[in-house]
């Protein structure tokens, strides 16, 4: 998750925070509430707020639903400039959902029309009948066509150069571009992923570019011919870690190999970590513990009692 996937947090913090007396009062007091006449208008009209003018929230979320369309629409629109029939092939189905779920959607910004005027608010069946049929539709779509859940079939990355016409040197990608866009949306199919996946494991166990303790992502890219944001994106898809933790991963590896063979006698945590590719003592231990569960003092001190 990106540190700016939380922003979408952002309306059900202002809604706990306006509402946290509510929810703070005893259960008596919210089941006279809940018993109240004037329950149906102001749940509606969301009177109770105690930040915002009366019905300030049934006005934001029809501004919050229709920033949400709006930002789906683009990437259907990004979707479907993707010049490849192999994407449009394996995910045409998720394609044809998307395209229905966005167009839906209109639907459901029609009542605030009716309902946002004076005298309408208490439209019921307005509501249930929009947003309801809406909701009821796209649970049958996804009863009929389960494999929708699983979204995109693949990766779809950006490309944004300035001579769009230039070929690649890396023929296992075998993407298609659109040549006549500055921006170009390429398609790594599960396939060429798996492909560009393996090519990156054999180079690191044979060559150890691990070992180097300046390695990074555009080194290993420049090695394998294969630009950095297609590596980056296959290490993030097939091994689920960023770069960082693929290659520490590697190291550890190395690291406990060396324990094995006990190559670490008359060795500091220093020495071992630099062996071992890493560039300090601290990243060293972080990534130990991720993948032994271990400080790399406690597997050592456990390797020396069992041999004794």
């Amino acid at each position: 998750m990106a540190k700016f996937d939380f922003i979408h947090l952002v309306p059900a913090l202002i809604y706990i925070v306006d509402y946290f007396p509510f929810f703070w009062i005893p259960g008596s007091e919210k089941i006279a509430f809940m018993h109240s006449k004037q329950l149906s208008k102001m749940v509606l009209y969301f009177y109770e707020s105690r930040f915002f003018i009366p019905g300030f929230y049934i006005v934001f979320k029809y501004v919050l639903a229709f920033t949400y369309w709006i930002f789906q629409s683009v990437l259907l629109f990004r979707l479907f400039r993707v010049k490849n029939s192999d994407f449009k092939k394996k995910n045409g189905i998720w394609l044809k959902w998307l395209t229905i779920f966005v167009l839906s959607q209109v639907f459901l910004f029609l009542p605030s029309l009716k309902i946002l005027k004076p005298g309408y608010g208490d439209d019921e069946l307005t509501v249930f009948l929009f947003i309801g049929g809406f909701t009821g539709l796209t649970a049958i779509f996804l009863f009929l066509f389960p494999q929708i859940l699983f979204g995109i079939k693949g990766v779809v990355l950006l490309d944004k150069k300035e001579d769009s016409t230039t070929t690649d040197d890396f023929s296992i990608l075998s993407v298609e571009t659109d040549k006549q866009q500055a921006t170009t949306y390429r398609y790594l199919s599960k396939v060429k992923m798996e492909e560009i996946s393996l090519r990156i494991r054999t180079h690191i166990s044979i060559h150890n570019s691990f070992l180097d303790r300046q390695y990074n992502l555009q080194q290993l890219a420049t090695e394998l011919s294969i630009p950095a944001q297609y590596v980056s994106a296959v290490i993030n898809e097939c091994e689920k870690v960023n770069f960082n933790d693929f290659i520490n991963a590697y190291r550890v590896e190395y690291c406990l190999s060396l324990l094995d063979k006990n190559d670490h006698q008359n060795q500091t945590l220093e020495a071992l970590a630099g062996d071992s590719g890493f560039n300090n003592r601290n990243t060293f231990t972080i990534a130990f513990k991720k993948i032994t569960g271990q400080t790399p003092s406690a597997y050592i001190k456990n390797i020396n009692s069992s041999s004794v």
